[in-house]
């Protein structure tokens, strides 16, 4: 969840920088020069610009670029490229999240230990604090939470386990939601997912399959949700639906019977043979290494 900055101090002539989905485009004519910002992102950004202008001084330029779209960010007169810092990150910080019941994003009829819940001393603290660590067999099915579209999809990782060295080697998904909400499904294994960026999906789809990529003790999932600060993106917490009441701030080495409302979506069957397994320790180590 770390915004992307790009420090820019050299001439440019009509370039077209790209990094990742989010483009930058400078256009010259004469002394004018403008910036304009390409988002192929299945959400919203925001961007943030600090250059200095004529008078030496430093002006920001904070805006949001809707999904699939560009905008004219600002235009300066200046007979060569000013220096400037391009900072963009996912989601709009004005949308407010809304009051909503997740589903367990796992094999419905199943009991599933979490390993590790919100605000703990290894991974779930800052930004991570309101995040959660289900205990899963490699290949086990993944559901989506809530439905949405997904933005980001990492599968290509074949590596993980208990050593720092792993960190950022984690699969995963990121799905967007109406409220500008992003869920995080983290540690699938190789090859593991089954939707690509721009699918729309539905609660209770299959999206995926839980593995140990990235750094680790053990088989897990990773979830949260979070939502966007000011060029920034932080966990909240979720609840989750269950036929005898909401289930909120699931708590470590407890197990919870998985439960979908009525649904039109096929679901798989599970593989998941070691949700009842003592030793079944799945939990993250170090950073989730998600976006």
């Amino acid at each position: 969840m770390h915004s992307k900055s790009f420090l820019i101090r050299v001439m440019i002539l009509f370039p077209l920088l790209s990094f990742a989905k989010v483009s930058l485009i400078t256009n010259k004519n004469g002394n004018e020069w403008t910036y304009i910002v390409k988002n192929a992102y299945a959400c919203p950004i925001q961007v943030l610009f600090r250059y200095t202008n004529t008078t030496g001084n430093e002006e920001i330029i904070h805006h949001v670029i809707p999904a699939y779209s560009e905008q004219i960010v600002f235009s300066i007169s200046n007979r060569t490229l000013p220096s400037f810092r391009f900072t963009y990150e996912l989601g709009d910080p004005f949308l407010e999240p809304e009051d909503v019941e997740y589903w367990l994003p796992l094999p419905p009829g199943e009991f599933v230990r979490v390993t590790q819940g919100y605000h703990t001393r290894f991974s779930h603290k800052g930004k991570n604090a309101y995040s959660i660590d289900f205990a899963l067999a490699i290949g086990t099915p993944v559901y989506a939470a809530r439905d949405g579209v997904v933005v980001i999809v990492k599968d290509n990782s074949r590596r993980g386990g208990n050593r720092k060295a792993y960190r950022g080697m984690a699969n995963y998904i990121v799905i967007y939601h109406s409220d500008g909400t992003f869920a995080h499904y983290v540690h699938l294994k190789y090859k593991g997912a089954v939707v690509k960026p721009g699918d729309r999906v539905e609660a209770g789809q299959l999206i995926g399959y839980s593995g140990n990529t990235g750094w680790t003790k053990g088989p897990h999932l990773h979830f949260m949700v979070t939502r966007a600060g000011y060029m920034d993106r932080f966990s909240i917490p979720t609840r989750f639906y269950s036929s005898e009441g909401p289930l909120t701030n699931l708590i470590a080495r407890n197990f919870y019977l998985v439960e979908h409302p009525s649904s039109t979506v096929v679901l798989l069957p599970s593989t998941n043979t070691n949700s009842l397994a003592a030793e079944a320790m799945g939990e993250d180590e170090g950073d989730v290494g998600a976006p």
